[in-house]
């Protein structure tokens, strides 16, 4: 079933408010201003926040969309994990690098501490890598484009320094499909450092036995609690590129210990042998990320990208806009249907657009958080035909690529998608891609009529 839509005029809004005297995480709704920043509406929730889409309110009707991150309530007065979140901010704002997703501010209105981040027009690398069923793998130049970008702003965050000058030794530590968003201007940007390592950490450093991040792409000696440096992050970029060009993770098993037992092992296809027309030339370039003995990758995600640019001025390279291209075939329905909820909203928050003349869904600000089995649950989803076709949508079997958009700078540790059976599935996956793909396209031009008959 559809979540209840809750819609409150201006006016409901203001007496909601005007008898409440504290903020509370548990009161956040559309309409509420924090600092400088009024909610516009829930996007997603992760394991330890919940994501709104917000408005920075300035003078003469400037305004501009941010993503605002809290604390879920019921995690709200926990001590440890507002010390987590605090310290994602801190480490963050240390890093500057257009593929890093900039963080605007940390802050606290009455009992909400909020982080403002950049807003990104665009999916999670493991949203386009998967927008159904089956997996879809880029072409070659595209994927390697990505993961490069990826390499530059992950040595971004390895390379942050204190006041000082001093190094702060950060570390990823989750670096996976889910934490990178591509734009559509063909730009990947790293993610969510909520679980990352540097010397700003206040809180306490992760238990013994505690792994923190995703098995699939952790390299051994994280596995077996060694100490880790800069190049576990390596490890976690050579896992990515495999998975986008072969279209199957490079370790996978019916089980985890069977997963780790291949990690432990170094057992993995050669990408040109998982799936035909990839270089041979990228076959020792991933077998360096990937390598067992840190000292044999790459010493820093810097050297990687530099390896990677070397096999693109031989290969071929694609540029931003191939990228873009990219995002926009297997994406664009996800991002222009999110683009008409957030204009509703906003139009419905400025008393342009009355409860009567809804035509876009947006849930209900209050609806309460419930974890789903994957750990993250999309609070804007058209979650059955009849919907769609109220809204003035296209008759169309909601596929994931509909449903399950989760925006960027969601903690996304605990979202699993289950592995491919092996790189025999690729073959599948592309036929579906183009069935996805042509699906895509009539959902995005259709919705974007639908936007512009909502909002002039």
């Amino acid at each position: 079933m559809a979540p209840n839509v809750e819609w409150l005029e201006p006016e409901e809004l203001r007496e909601a408010y005007a008898s409440e005297s504290t903020i509370r995480p548990e009161l956040l709704r559309a309409g509420t201003r924090l600092g400088r920043y009024e909610l516009v509406m829930p996007v997603a929730f992760g394991g330890m926040a919940r994501v709104w889409a917000a408005r920075l309110v300035g003078v003469g009707g400037f305004h501009r969309l941010v993503a605002l991150k809290t604390v879920l309530p019921h995690l709200a007065h926990e001590e440890e994990i507002t010390k987590l979140f605090r310290d994602e901010a801190v480490l963050a704002a240390r890093v500057h690098h257009p593929n890093v997703c900039a963080t605007l501010e940390l802050g606290a209105v009455d009992e909400v501490t909020f982080l403002a981040l950049e807003w990104i027009d665009g999916e999670p690398l493991m949203k386009l890598l998967r927008p159904g069923d089956h997996y879809a793998p880029f072409e070659t130049a595209v994927a390697v484009r990505i993961v490069r970008d990826a390499c530059l702003g992950i040595h971004a965050a390895h390379e942050a320094v204190d006041d000082d000058g001093r190094p702060l030794g950060t570390i990823h530590r989750d670096l996976t499909p889910h934490n990178v968003m591509v734009n559509l201007e063909g730009q990947a940007k790293v993610v969510d450092f909520g679980v990352a390592r540097s010397t700003l950490q206040s809180h306490e450093a992760t238990a013994a036995g505690q792994l923190r991040g995703k098995l699939a792409y952790m390299p051994p000696e994280q596995i077996s609690g060694q100490p880790i440096d800069r190049r576990v992050d390596v490890f976690a970029l050579g896992c990515m590129l495999y998975e986008s060009i072969v279209g199957a993770r490079a370790f996978h098993g019916p089980t985890e210990p069977a997963v780790m037992q291949a990690i432990m092992r170094g057992e993995f296809v050669p990408p040109s042998k998982a799936r035909a027309g990839v270089p041979a030339a990228l076959d020792p370039i991933i077998a360096k990320a990937l390598a067992g003995d840190p000292d044999q990758r790459f010493r820093s995600a810097d050297a990687f990208a530099d390896a990677l640019d070397a096999f693109s001025r031989v290969h071929g390279e694609a540029s931003p806009r191939d990228v873009g291209d990219a995002v926009s075939v297997r994406g664009g329905g996800s991002i222009v249907l999110r683009r008409a909820r957030i204009a509703e909203a906003i139009a419905r928050l400025d008393g342009r657009v009355s409860a009567a003349d809804a035509r876009i869904p947006v849930p209900a600000a209050s609806s309460p958080y419930v974890p789903s089995q994957s750990g993250v649950v999309d609070a804007g989803r058209v979650e059955d035909l009849e919907d769609m076709t109220q809204v003035g949508l296209p008759l169309i079997d909601p596929s994931p690529s509909l449903d399950d958009a989760v925006p960027s700078f969601v903690s996304s540790g605990d979202l699993e998608v289950p592995s491919a059976s092996g790189p025999n599935s690729a073959p599948h996956g592309n036929r579906f891609a183009i069935v996805q793909v042509a699906l895509l396209t009539i959902v995005a031009a259709l919705a974007l009529l639908a936007l512009r008959q909502v909002v002039p």
